[in-house]
């Protein structure tokens, strides 16, 4: 039976990431959006609700959350 995410889940999306990006770093807005490779963020924000025939990948928040510590670390 497939697994489906739990109901809480929010997945970050990019808006998301360069809000948390130009906070981190406090940084202008403009600044973080030039210097990041955005195709690469969205590919890892996405990683975390991926799935295959129905069944998550990472089926649990830990899980979810190590594969973006994972995937920042390897870029």
């Amino acid at each position: 039976m497939p697994s489906k995410p739990p109901h809480d889940v929010r997945y970050l999306d990019l808006a998301d990431h360069l809000c948390l990006a130009e906070a981190a770093l406090d940084a202008a807005p403009q600044a973080v959006f030039d210097v990041a490779d955005l195709g690469l963020a969205e590919s890892a924000l996405h990683a975390p609700a991926a799935t295959f025939a129905g069944v998550e990948f990472y089926p649990d928040l830990v899980a979810k959350a190590r594969v973006l510590v994972v995937r920042r670390q390897l870029h």
